[in-house]
């Protein structure tokens, strides 16, 4: 299941995800049903925090040269 838990916004002002909070909501629903979990990470401070809950990480085009982000995902 691919879902944005963090959503990149170009307003200040409109809605950016429901972050961890909603991705351990996602977790536990996909769990119910057996099915893995894709999300986006947009930075490395969120790395570790999304790891228990995440089958694989998606790098949007904003952070495919984001060599810190790369070299932190090559690492877990």
């Amino acid at each position: 299941m691919r879902g944005g838990v963090y959503k990149p916004r170009t307003n200040p002002y409109s809605f950016r995800g429901m972050g961890m909070e909603g991705l351990k909501l996602f977790y536990r629903i996909c769990r119910e049903h057996g099915i893995k979990i894709i999300t986006e990470v947009m930075q490395v401070s969120q790395v570790e925090d999304m790891l228990p809950y995440v089958d694989i990480f998606q790098v949007g085009a904003r952070n495919a040269q984001n060599f810190n982000l790369l070299d932190a995902l090559g690492q877990v």
